[in-house]
């Protein structure tokens, strides 16, 4: 699944799947053009995943 992934990015079939997309969306009339939106998504990291470890852990004597 992932090299697919990477296949259909580097490939460029996103992009076209996405422009069509646009294009039928918007000759039905279903894209506001007025209206700009920007989405921020965030992904909390756990501690262990800095390297911290966990609480609790084992600690160097």
């Amino acid at each position: 699944m992932y090299q697919r992934f990477r296949d259909w990015r580097d490939d460029g079939t996103f992009e076209r799947i996405l422009e069509r997309l646009h294009i039928r969306l918007n000759q039905e009339g279903l894209i506001d053009l007025d209206t700009w939106m920007i989405d921020s998504t965030a992904v909390r990291a756990t501690r262990a995943s800095s390297g911290a470890g966990k609480k609790g852990g084992l600690k160097n004597r």
